[in-house]
């Protein structure tokens, strides 16, 4: 594997959808913290659901008119852009809850240290 391969992965959305469930992995399972990552899914569904209706428009289930609207609509890039600062921000709040629910006994200092250290690394990659 090439350096250029392995440095192609790291900057897919997908490979940071995976460090974020590695992270996320042994804490206590809550709809709060995977709403990054369900917010990442919906993204870019709306982006293949959109090529998959440019290619054949009545697609059975895609060409129902309420699923078609959400798709062009979820498809645009000012909802790509909102969508995708606002799961960066899910994720720092995802963040600050974990440092919360260490007083609750709901989380560890562990699973926080892992946490913003996958923050830290896809920031540093990112910039």
């Amino acid at each position: 594997m090439s350096i250029e391969y392995a440095q192609s992965i790291v900057f897919l959305d997908e490979f940071s959808a995976l460090t974020y469930m590695m992270s996320i992995m042994m804490m206590p399972k809550g709809f709060f913290i995977h709403t990054p990552l369900l917010l990442g899914v919906a993204l870019a569904l709306a982006v293949e659901f959109k090529k998959i209706l440019d290619k054949k428009p009545n697609t059975p289930i895609l060409s129902i008119s309420q699923v078609k609207t959400w798709v062009v609509k979820g498809s645009a890039m000012e909802i790509q852009d909102y969508g995708r600062c606002l799961k960066a921000d899910m994720e720092i709040y995802v963040g600050f809850y974990l440092i919360v629910m260490i007083f609750f006994g709901q989380s560890s200092l562990m699973f926080v240290f892992m946490f913003w250290q996958m923050m830290r690394m896809r920031y540093m990659m990112n910039v």
